[in-house]
């Protein structure tokens, strides 16, 4: 009888162990040296691989060495299609500073390898490679939401998304899924509830809410998902004087081909218009487009990632059994979401509709910066001087009287609260885009009309 028992425990315990294992396992190590950036020495970074049913999501974490100044808070930094982890690397060591652990991950198929970069790519292998596609983004960001609340010891956190990783954020907060067995595409709302537990506060910069034209913006992506062509924008750009010249005018002819061989000729001709509005020059320092050379670009972005997103922009951000992705929300959790009123990737326009029509509550906030561009809104020095400070703000006190009465004394900055506070504001922003003709078969009168009438 007890061998019988004895044997039983064994049989039990393996078979809990190997439901662990295939559930998920990590690998946490040192970190030692990031290339080409230096962190302040009080600071240690560590190397992270969750391994997930065969997909590899590699990330980093930041934390105070002395243990006595770490908060029990912490923040978790989400980048943008065809970014890396360590595009966040800046932001991670500012609240690493305050005493916060801080986390980012890369997306499946992004990132780079060890020695280029110190931190690695995230890997799909074999049949787990459909897990690149968009529509099941939502259960990594389940996967290493789990795995930092787990690793603060349940705590609440606190996010940040920029671009792609601020839509990706926004459907998992509204609780969205999609069974990678099934294929089934569905809101779980115990995971939304599970979800507005843990994460405190939330900031998004620049996720793209509506696409006016698919080959617009397979014209406006064409340089971020082409990782090579961009790291030799950026090159060029830290050139000067007649070598930068040639420099430049050889990437422009390269972009123009690659637009035409792509069936986007009558978009050749803008652009260095769709450069501008990814990118504002002025706004990089030298040392920052060195910076981007390296970690701003992933060395490969999953082609399954690619076409799932093209797809999902072409059939209006609507899944295969109709859920209206541009829907899903999670009002119940602080927001602050900040657009860009010269990016051509998200449009503000179409930010400040989608934010209208989901009736956002108090706890949302949306701000729009009317001189920056899509980079802009998470790096360099306009990030620094307007949406660091804001950000901040946000944290340290939530949505009060006193942010709203800086942004509305800030030159080129206009903001929208949820709840009551919603005004006719709204609706002269969307009317004067529409004098720009960016949405005309967008919004109709009869849709500006009702806006107003519920304002």
């Amino acid at each position: 009888m007890k061998i019988n028992f004895i044997i039983f425990f064994i049989f039990s315990y393996l078979f809990v162990l190997r439901s662990f294992a295939h559930t998920s396992s990590e690998v946490i190590e040192p970190l030692d040296e990031i290339k080409h950036f230096k962190a302040p020495q009080s600071i240690q970074f560590q190397r992270i691989k969750l391994i997930v049913d065969g997909l590899e999501i590699v990330g980093i974490s930041c934390h105070p060495k002395n243990a006595k100044k770490q908060k029990p808070m912490a923040h978790l930094f989400q980048h943008g299609f065809s970014s890396k982890a360590s595009f966040w690397l800046h932001s991670m060591v500012g609240k690493c500073l305050e005493g916060y652990r801080s986390y980012s991950f890369n997306f499946p198929e992004h990132g780079d390898n060890f020695e280029f970069d110190g931190i690695g790519r995230s890997i799909a292998k074999g049949e787990s490679a459909k897990l690149a596609r968009f529509e099941y983004l939502t259960q990594y960001m389940h996967e290493v939401v789990s795995f930092v609340v787990k690793s603060q010891g349940n705590p609440k956190i606190i996010m940040h998304g920029h671009s792609m990783g601020h839509m990706a954020m926004e459907n998992y907060m509204g609780g969205y899924f999609c069974d990678k067995t099934t294929g089934e595409h569905r809101i779980d709302l115990a995971r939304k509830s599970w979800i507005t537990q843990h994460v405190e506060k939330a900031a998004m910069h620049g996720g793209p809410a509506q696409v006016e034209s698919h080959k617009a913006f397979s014209a406006m992506g064409l340089l971020l998902r082409d990782p090579k062509t961009f790291n030799r924008f950026l090159e060029a750009r830290t050139k000067f004087g007649l070598e930068r010249i040639q420099a430049s005018k050889e990437l422009s002819a390269l972009l123009k081909s690659k637009l035409i061989d792509r069936g986007l000729s009558s978009f050749a001709p803008l652009s260095n218009a769709f450069v501008s509005s990814i990118m504002d020059m002025r706004n990089l320092s030298a040392q920052d487009l060195l910076f981007l050379t390296v970690h701003g670009a992933s060395s490969r972005v999953s082609p399954e990632l690619v076409k799932s997103v093209e797809g999902l922009v072409k059939n209006g951000y609507v899944t295969d059994n109709g859920i209206d992705l541009s829907k899903v929300k999670n009002n119940e959790i602080p927001q602050i979401l900040i657009y860009a009123r010269k990016d051509g990737l998200a449009p503000s326009s179409a930010g400040v509709l989608n934010f209208i029509s989901n009736n956002p509550t108090d706890k949302q906030l949306l701000i729009v910066l009317h001189n920056y561009s899509h980079l802009d809104l998470a790096f360099g020095r306009a990030y620094d001087k307007e949406v660091l400070p804001l950000k901040e703000a946000f944290f340290h006190s939530g949505i009060t009287p006193e942010l709203k009465a800086h942004i509305s004394a800030t030159p080129g900055m206009t903001y929208f609260h949820g709840g009551s506070a919603l005004g006719p504001q709204c609706i002269r922003h969307i009317k004067a885009s529409l004098k720009k003709s960016r949405y005309p078969k967008i919004l109709s009168t009869q849709t500006i009309n009702r806006l107003i009438d519920a304002n």
